[in-house]
């Protein structure tokens, strides 16, 4: 890795796919949401109900991920070959594992999930048909994850398009057959297993299953802050969802949208995020710190694209939904009355890039947890405090004390521990 290895080009090469493909997976649950919102309010309310569980799940596949893509970074750095392949197996190994284990759990627990969320038993149907496709979704992000790390970004964010239209296809043929949200659930658990053969096979050579219990140890050691981290984040999202269901039908159909839209501008940010940490990563590994000042400047010049380019997303995609799925006028007020919030929560997401992808790229998982932890407890007690004087309004501003503590905290430790 030399001084010129990293420059604008080199680096969107990289970030944008994994944006454009983060993009792509928000894009798959909101068209599931939307196709599903034919249905009706309660279709909706139950998908975005049990949508909120299995996200608290989607955590494993996620930081293992994460921590895996970390690792391997490092070892493309210091171009450790049998590194690779004993790490890239022990973290499918591990995910598998995992994976079995929490989706029996929660088939256990999932009795009282419907009386929490204030919907029909019935909604348990799609959960339990997601769970059986959990272990495919893990398999195939962690390998997807490795693909993006050596380079084929590009290639991951073509399988996850054709995967998109295709569901979008499969999702409207099973809903106009009568099978609703319990068809709309086997689509994505079809698709994901057809990933993830595909994935196995092109990656088989570069796959060691070889158990080894220091890697393992080591794996785990990383995704043990990640996994509190992320932890925190979806029971945050969980009790937020439970305070608007709280309030009322229409307002937690509106927030289901809402919240599935800034996932969409949340989720881009994170995969160019993702592009700047292999990066950090490699640098780690090949401990040529140089090119850090090179990497900041990349990610500045990003950043500056971005913060016009997202909120002007946010607008169009916002006034699409208003126009084709909001039929009450309370449901439209209420959807236009949270848009400058979340404008503004846009913006410190875009000029929090460098910072937040830093120190997931050195590993600082210990400090991301506890970043979590303050700022979703803050959140929570604001949303909690004005959610009973401003109603589902009052549980938005909330998020934009939630963004701005984030970036406080990062760009402080970034400017304590930057090398």
């Amino acid at each position: 890795m030399s001084s010129k290895d990293i420059t604008l080009k080199k680096q969107l090469q990289i970030s944008l796919p994994m944006g454009f493909e983060q993009l792509v997976n928000v894009l798959m649950t909101v068209i599931d949401t939307f196709v599903v919102g034919i249905l009706g309010a309660t279709a909706i309310a139950e998908v975005g109900a049990m949508g909120t569980i299995l996200n608290i799940l989607f955590i494993l596949p996620n930081t293992i991920f994460i921590s895996n893509n970390v690792m391997i970074a490092n070892y493309i750095g210091s171009k450790n070959r049998s590194a690779i392949k004993i790490t890239l197996g022990n973290s499918i190994v591990l995910g598998l594992f995992s994976s079995i284990l929490l989706g029996i759990i929660t088939f256990f627990i999932s009795p009282v999930l419907p009386g929490l969320f204030n919907v029909p038993k019935e909604a348990l149907v799609y959960l339990f048909i997601r769970l059986l496709g959990f272990s495919f979704l893990t398999v195939s992000t962690i390998l997807s994850g490795y693909e993006r790390t050596k380079g084929n970004a590009k290639f991951i964010l073509y399988i996850k398009i054709v995967s998109l239209f295709i569901n979008f296809i499969l999702d409207v043929i099973v809903i106009k057959m009568g099978y609703g949200i319990n068809g709309v659930a086997l689509i994505t658990v079809l698709i994901d297993l057809i990933v993830m053969i595909f994935l196995i096979l092109k990656n088989m050579k570069d796959i060691t299953l070889k158990i080894k219990y220091k890697v393992i140890k080591k794996i785990f050691y990383y995704i043990k802050w990640n996994t509190f981290e992320r932890l925190i984040t979806k029971v945050d999202f969980l009790i937020m969802n439970l305070i608007v269901a709280n309030i009322g039908t229409l307002e937690y159909s509106v927030h289901v949208l809402l919240s599935q839209m800034v996932d969409i501008y949340r989720d881009f940010i994170s995969g160019i995020q993702n592009g700047i940490t292999i990066n950090v990563g490699k640098i780690q590994g090949s401990r040529k710190y140089e090119l850090y000042k090179q990497l900041k400047k990349v990610s500045y010049q990003i950043q500056k694209f971005f913060f016009v380019f997202a909120p002007l997303l946010i607008m169009i995609i916002a006034f699409i939904i208003s126009k084709l799925y909001f039929k009450d006028s309370i449901q439209i007020n209420i959807f236009y009355e949270i848009m400058p919030i979340i404008i503004i929560n846009v913006i410190l997401n875009i000029i929090s890039i460098y910072y937040y992808a830093y120190l997931r790229g050195v590993k600082d998982f210990k400090f991301l947890a506890n970043r979590n932890l303050i700022s979703s407890i803050l959140k929570i007690v604001v949303a909690f405090v004005f959610s009973y004087y401003f109603g589902v309004i009052g549980v938005w501003l909330s998020y934009f004390i939630y963004s701005f503590s984030q970036y406080y905290m990062s760009k402080k430790r970034y400017n304590r521990i930057r090398l």
